[in-house]
């Protein structure tokens, strides 16, 4: 994990069947090389895919991720200047949505 640099938080909250519970995602980016092939070390990851970033963008809000790593991708497009108040209308919201408080 040396390589990876910290980039950041998100925060969410979870209610479900068992209550209600605030998460905090730290977000960190990792630059890979090209030759990269991902396992599932854990049993937690269905498969992996390369895709491109249209692809990515157009996925992402599917339920093909779960929420709190969808999250992650969506924070990933905005500091990369990717997704932009220009270019989506609900860029303030997104944000907000991201770096939500916990109502506790």
């Amino acid at each position: 994990m040396s390589r990876a640099k910290p980039v950041g938080a998100i925060t969410y909250t979870i209610v479900n069947d068992y209550g209600t519970a605030p998460e905090v995602e730290f977000v960190y980016d990792l630059e890979l090389p090209l030759d990269f092939v991902p396992r599932n070390a854990d049993g937690e990851v269905a498969g992996f895919e390369l895709m491109t970033i249209d692809q990515l963008k157009e996925v992402v809000v599917t339920d093909k991720f779960k929420t709190n790593c969808a999250g992650v991708v969506i924070d990933f497009l905005i500091r990369h200047g990717l997704v932009q108040p220009d270019n989506s209308p609900e860029y303030v919201e997104i944000v907000n949505l991201l770096h939500s408080k916990h109502p506790f």
